[in-house]
């Protein structure tokens, strides 16, 4: 078995952690925190739109590499794809991915590349993934925003993620 493993790890070039899961993100408005007098609620203009699409991420915390996918669901189809995308892109390299245990993640179709090994975080403790913290800085950096179409909503996350650096992304998530 300790064999099979060290073969497989001699085929590839590096081995790299990464930290992956999905958010979503949509129209509706995220509200955060504002300073206002003791006992006023901040007022800002809300939306109550539902529509959403769904961002599939993974950041290597050590070197501060990152990979996202923007998909219109969570299922374990989208998965596979992710991870397939995920592996070509790093094709020389073995990812050990940590991951929640969500159904998508464990779903018997999930089929795993050779150069994935997945490693599931335990249950109900999502602060033990650090691409928690980097959705968090996303957030923030979303809050209070208003868009009119989800179009509008992809171009601004598109451009908060073409200005992180790796430094950081391994700031945040390292």
């Amino acid at each position: 078995m300790l064999s099979k493993e060290c073969d497989l790890i001699n085929r590839y070039s590096k081995v790299t952690l990464w930290c992956s899961d999905e958010t979503r993100l949509g129209l509706h408005t995220i509200q955060r925190q504002r300073i206002t007098l003791k006992g006023v609620k901040p007022v800002d203009i809300h939306k109550f739109n539902f529509q959403c699409f769904w961002l599939y991420g993974a950041v290597e915390p050590k070197e501060g590499r990152s990979f996202f996918y923007e998909f219109s669901h969570r299922d374990a189809a989208c998965f596979n794809q992710y991870l397939s995308l995920l592996s070509q892109k790093f094709l020389t390299k073995l990812l050990i991915i940590l991951l929640d245990n969500t159904p998508a993640h464990i779903s018997e179709e999930v089929e795993i590349s050779e150069n994935i090994k997945l490693f599931f975080q335990p249950p109900d403790c999502p602060e033990v993934n650090a691409i928690e913290r980097f959705w968090e800085y996303l957030k923030q950096d979303l809050a209070w925003t208003l868009c009119e179409s989800l179009d509008s909503l992809r171009e601004k996350v598109d451009k908060i993620l073409r200005y992180l650096s790796q430094e950081i992304i391994g700031s945040l998530t390292g």
